[in-house]
């Protein structure tokens, strides 16, 4: 599997914060306990807004689709998303 994931240093007195929990991939038939992967990074991104006032922007995958970017977008939040780049 390939990544377009690039690593650099940040701009001076800027910070990366991340959050993690798990979430399983799979249909609600095969597993009605998972949690939902979009839902779950909503989640998670929000509790980082509750405890770092001043961020400004936050990036996923695809994963995040017009309703969980419209919640973070309310709260004046940049979103983006890193994917596979456009051929």
């Amino acid at each position: 599997m390939r990544s377009n994931l690039r690593w650099a240093a940040p701009p001076p007195r800027s910070r990366i914060i991340l959050n993690a929990d798990g979430a399983r991939h799979r249909s609600p038939e095969e597993d009605p306990d998972r949690k939902k992967e979009a839902s779950t990074a909503l989640r998670l991104a929000h509790e980082i807004l509750d405890r770092a006032p001043g961020v400004v922007a936050a990036v996923l995958d695809t994963a995040w689709r017009g309703t969980h970017r419209a919640r973070l977008v309310a709260r004046g939040i940049a979103v983006g998303t890193a994917g596979e780049p456009r051929r």
